[in-house]
């Protein structure tokens, strides 16, 4: 199973436990025996998430820097590199 959908589980099994009425904690400790390993503020965090979007993590980047390596932008920068290299290369001979 990818993060992603580990951490929506997590946030959605936490969920209906709180739902059943059990307190914060204790859901929080049956998740955390279950092999999720972070805090109780980052569960808030993706169980609203969970409500609101249905995804505990984004399966989409929305806000911040975008990747400097993707394949298209490595594949313009290598290709870029060679025509200039090629073109110098030919000066010298």
């Amino acid at each position: 199973m990818d993060l992603e959908n580990r951490e929506t589980a997590f946030a959605a099994h936490n969920l209906k436990l709180k739902e059943a009425n059990l307190k914060t904690r204790d859901a929080f400790e049956i998740v955390e025996n279950a092999g999720y390993k972070k805090t109780q503020r980052t569960m808030d965090r993706h169980i609203v998430s969970v409500i609101s979007t249905g995804y505990a993590l984004s399966p989409v980047k929305k806000d911040g820097r975008h990747a400097s390596f993707n394949e298209a932008n490595v594949r313009s920068k290598y290709l870029g590199f060679r025509s200039k290299f090629k073109k110098q290369s030919h000066r010298l001979c």
